[in-house]
């Protein structure tokens, strides 16, 4: 897992899709682990870097989503790429996502 800055809890691979979400999965899964030990109720995922996307991959950002909303935290992609910005309005991912808007820094 590569950590951006203290703000991001997890970074999106440049290739994110069918070859790399089993990989990312688990990544994921041990970023969640190491927020559950902060106070912050918004998991930030750095997605500047995807430049391939596929459906696998925004299935696994839904139920990324999911789990969140299930922990009573909500998800913020950081910098989201224009493949992943035009991948999120192409297929309607953004509101399955819980996000009204794709979040740019602040």
């Amino acid at each position: 897992m590569e950590q951006i800055s203290d703000r991001t809890d997890y970074a999106l691979p440049a290739e994110f899709g069918i070859y790399t979400v089993a990989q990312v999965h688990r990544e994921l899964a041990d970023a969640l682990d190491a927020h559950a030990q902060h106070a912050e109720d918004t998991f930030v995922v750095a997605a500047q870097q995807v430049d391939q996307i596929d459906a696998a991959a925004l299935q696994l950002l839904c139920v990324l989503a999911a789990e969140l909303g299930r922990r009573d935290l909500r998800l913020k992609l950081l910098e989201p790429s224009p493949v992943l910005e035009r991948a999120l309005r192409r297929f309607g991912a953004a509101h399955a996502l819980g996000l009204p808007a794709i979040a740019h820094t602040d």
